[in-house]
């Protein structure tokens, strides 16, 4: 399925919301069984309540609002669609992130030391320079590329500065970027038509909602046209893709219950 969801859950009266996908269940399940070992019993002294966005990014606020209309003491959002879509619903209730890119950059928080506002949390990518990384692992394991197309949405913050990223990192390494735009489920066939069109020597998947939600899709359509594919999530390689360079997401959702007690 290529849906991803809301989940908002009450925890001891305390009520807390991210966002995750139908292909990222591990991701709710790392969150829950983290929860559970503090000793919180779900269906008892937790509940779980979900509402499915259908890969439509423009419902998460909305979402969110329902959500907080519940009068919820905090917040959990798993990546900037959601960081974003709670910030504009709430300046008061507490937001925890579980995974979010280039938190300063994208104004989610003043800084690491002093975030201000009402948004702490954990992120997966401290700055969209780690996109630059990834264009120089690529060129690494296959450096007669010339042309790279990077897979992206624009709409989602922090995109921007991790295209701008790869962007700069491109020049410095004397290849050519190629923008392939995703801005919603209607856009995928076009931009994987794109890739058998003309297929670049490689091709760099950034992470946001849709493009995670859809990376089967993408992993099929690079190997069909013999297209190495490097991904910020290990999913990606756990698909069937190249190279993944980036944190255990998993991994951060386990940590943000001490976040949460």
């Amino acid at each position: 399925m290529d849906e991803f969801s809301v989940l908002g859950c009450h925890l001891c009266e305390c009520p807390f919301f991210y966002s995750v996908f139908e292909l990222a269940s591990h991701f709710i399940k790392a969150f829950e069984e983290s929860i559970a070992e503090l000793g919180y019993v779900s269906g008892s002294s937790i509940l779980y309540e979900h509402g499915f966005a259908g890969g439509r990014l423009e419902r998460l606020t909305d979402l969110a609002k329902e959500l907080v209309a519940l009068n919820v003491d905090a917040i959990v959002a798993g990546n900037n669609a959601s960081i974003s879509a709670a910030k504009q619903v709430t300046s008061t209730i507490p937001i925890v992130t579980t995974y979010s890119i280039d938190p300063i950059g994208t104004g989610f928080i003043a800084s690491f030391a002093r975030p201000g506002g009402n948004i702490t949390g954990l992120t997966g990518e401290v700055t969209a320079e780690t996109w630059g990384k990834r264009l120089e692992l690529a060129m690494q394991v296959v450096p007669a590329i010339t042309r790279v197309a990077v897979v992206w949405n624009p709409d989602v913050p922090g995109m921007r500065s991790a295209w701008e990223a790869t962007e700069n990192a491109a020049r410095t390494l004397g290849v050519t970027v190629q923008s392939i735009e995703v801005r919603g489920l209607h856009d995928f066939d076009s931009a994987l038509s794109t890739l058998a069109i003309q297929p670049p020597g490689a091709l760099l998947v950034v992470a946001d909602p849709l493009t995670y939600a859809r990376r089967r899709e993408i992993v099929v359509a690079a190997a069909r046209n013999r297209i190495p594919d490097f991904y910020s999530f290990r999913e990606g390689t756990d698909d069937g893709g190249l190279m993944s360079y980036g944190v255990n997401i998993p991994a951060l959702c386990r940590r943000a219950d001490a976040l949460c007690r």
